[in-house]
């Protein structure tokens, strides 16, 4: 920094540095081109469609575990219904 300065290679009266140090990535599996990235949003998409049906095969499970407990229960049912009612 005084060696710049004493040179008179900076003119400015506070100077800031950044230490960061960044990796650089030149591989072609780094690089994104449109059909990459159409595939990408492809795949992001098909995975959330499994998610949802997921949660509602779980959703069907426990309504039927739901169905068959609560006769067998006595008290069972539904919280929800309880506090309405």
């Amino acid at each position: 920094m005084l060696l710049v300065r004493e040179l008179g290679l900076v003119a400015a009266v506070l100077l800031r540095f950044d230490g960061s140090f960044f990796h650089g990535d030149r591989s072609k599996a780094s690089i994104f081109t449109r059909k990459r990235l159409a595939d990408q949003i492809a795949k992001l998409d098909q995975e959330i469609e499994a998610y949802g049906r997921s949660l509602e095969d779980n959703d069907a499970a426990e309504a039927k575990i739901k169905a068959r407990i609560a006769p067998a229960v006595p008290g069972g049912g539904d919280i929800g219904d309880k506090v309405a009612a």
